[in-house]
């Protein structure tokens, strides 16, 4: 599926949450995201991905997939395009450890978001 987005509803807050990816493979468990940078060497790829959290966008997408595809999606793949000649391309896997450490850092963010529609007031679900 090309340019395949939908909502789920997240296990832990119960809340619905909405994923997008450019290309998903729901027969082979993957979802792809492709983006342009200006260096696909690894060094600055990881930059990347830490600067623009893209380690989030990875978890929230692969777990959306397997939610709207009611079935396991076990791969995330950045494909990395460089935006100057000679147009470099660069295939990222994200990890386990990548995706579990974007979970725990989007879990009080989930939290806020279960608190505010639990609570009906904004003023109730700040962070700490």
């Amino acid at each position: 599926y090309k340019t395949c987005g939908g909502l789920f509803v997240e296990d832990i807050s119960g809340c619905e949450c909405f994923f997008y990816a450019d290309f998903i493979l729901p027969a082979k468990g993957c979802v792809i995201d492709v983006k342009t940078c200006r260096d696909t060497s690894p060094d600055a790829l990881e930059a990347e991905i830490k600067r623009f959290k893209y380690h989030w966008q990875a978890w929230w997408a692969q777990t959306g997939a397997g939610y709207c595809f009611e079935m396991p999606v076990t791969d995330f793949v950045f494909v990395f395009v460089g935006q100057n000649a000679p147009f470099d391309v660069a295939v990222y896997h994200a990890s386990g450890e990548m995706l579990d450490k974007a979970r725990e850092e989007l879990q009080p963010y989930i939290n806020l978001y279960n608190n505010f529609f639990a609570s009906g007031r904004f003023d109730s679900c700040l962070l700490n």
